[in-house]
């Protein structure tokens, strides 16, 4: 049984035994009589009146599929199913392949390989290579853009994770400080409980803090900034005037037979009178000297005297932080 079969079965059942399907073509399509709105077809030859469906657009011209019904008087009513298309059936998809500019129209190829100039819904911004879902309306194409499922997110490679990075600070306790004076060495100058740095007189003294390697432990970290804790000033030199203190990294794990090595610096401070504990900044580069086994000196500046690790154990204390 064809398609047209099954239709005329199914409108056989609904609408009487003497319903039958007939091709037609519409030879006006509005305004058959004054007053009404309808079409005429032609079946055959014979010209009668129809009624369509709701939705259905024809134009003159057009083959048509009309359901015709005798009536108990002997006349026959039409009733226009649908448009019929006289090229086959019409793809549902196609490729933009042209999208003119301020056009109502684009070039579309449909799934059959035949070329349709078509219209697209407001909606739809056409781009040339989009595929297109079709509908035709009395022969023309409107298409809109086919949607399509997210392609899945690629996996993760076996035994993959995030890299979990965890950060901290390390504090560290000198284990050493002593002055540096030229003409007697390391603890020949003043007091040994005191850190000295500056001139005074014609005599140029500076001071050390040492970690005996501490810091050491960190090596491997990223290392991104630290801290050094400057001990009690003392009464030496101008001790009532605020005091210009240069503070370096030099590279020594302990006292060395001679003066230190300068590393990075100088971060230069002021100390205020009789202040105490002061923590002061150290650069990322500073604070990596420290981890590679040097420690902490103050060199030239004002003539000042500080608090040692000998009379305060927190004087000198460095904290580093790192990352991994």
């Amino acid at each position: 049984m064809g398609n047209l079969d099954r239709i005329q079965e199914m409108l056989v059942k609904a609408m009487g035994d003497q319903t039958t399907l007939v091709r037609a073509t519409v030879i006006l399509s509005s305004n058959v009589t004054a007053g009404t709105t309808g079409y005429l077809v032609s079946l055959n030859g014979n010209i009668i009146q129809a009624s369509a469906a709701d939705g259905v657009s024809v134009s003159n011209g057009d083959a048509v599929l009309v359901a015709v019904t005798g009536t108990a008087r002997g006349q026959a009513e039409a009733f226009i199913l649908c448009r019929m298309s006289t090229t086959g059936l019409h793809p549902a998809t196609g490729t933009v392949t042209v999208v003119p500019v301020g056009s109502q129209t684009i070039t579309v190829v449909g799934a059959d390989g035949v070329t349709y100039t078509a219209y697209f819904l407001s909606s739809y911004t056409p781009a040339v290579n989009d595929n297109v879902e079709m509908i035709f309306l009395a022969g023309v194409p409107y298409v809109t853009k086919a949607g399509a499922t997210p392609a899945p997110a690629p996996a993760a490679p076996v035994g993959s994770s995030t890299p979990t990075v965890s950060t901290g600070t390390s504090n560290f306790a000198a284990s050493d400080s002593a002055t540096w004076w030229g003409p007697g060495g390391w603890g020949s100058w003043g007091s040994t409980s005191y850190v000295y740095s500056g001139t005074y007189g014609s005599s140029t003294v500076n001071g050390a803090w040492f970690y005996g390697g501490g810091p050491t432990q960190l090596a491997g970290r990223t290392i991104t900034g630290g801290r050094f804790t400057l001990g009690p000033r003392q009464g030496a030199g101008n001790y009532n005037s605020p005091a210009s203190v240069n503070i370096y990294t030099h590279s020594s794990w302990s006292r060395p037979a001679g003066n230190v090595s300068t590393v990075n610096g100088p971060t230069t401070v002021t100390a205020q009178p009789w202040q105490g504990l002061t923590v002061y900044s150290l650069t990322a580069a500073q604070a990596q000297d420290l981890v590679n086994g040097g420690g902490i000196a103050i060199f030239n500046g004002d003539y000042a005297a500080f608090s040692g690790v000998q009379s305060n154990a927190q004087s000198g204390t460095v904290s580093i932080d790192w990352s991994r």
